[in-house]
């Protein structure tokens, strides 16, 4: 079943590469029913990846709030 939610604000839905191959189904999923989301996969960490690789999580937080081009790490999905 497709579902399409309702948004008005712009989303970025990331899994970690070394997610779970259901964890990385779902994000995938969820980043097409969501218009207009971007879904993007963070390298070499996991599930608590925000911890894993501070530096890359907050670029990416940073670049997506302002509009700008994610870091160039950031696989899409």
């Amino acid at each position: 079943m497709q579902v399409q939610l309702p948004t008005q604000a712009q989303a970025l839905v990331v899994v970690g590469e070394r997610e779970t191959v259901v964890a990385k189904r779902d994000a995938r999923k969820l980043s097409t029913q969501i218009k207009g989301a971007r879904g993007v996969v963070a390298p070499n960490v996991g599930h608590v990846w925000n911890l894993e690789a501070p530096d890359l999580f907050n670029a990416m937080v940073r670049t997506f709030v302002v509009g700008a081009p994610l870091p160039s790490e950031l696989k899409t999905l």
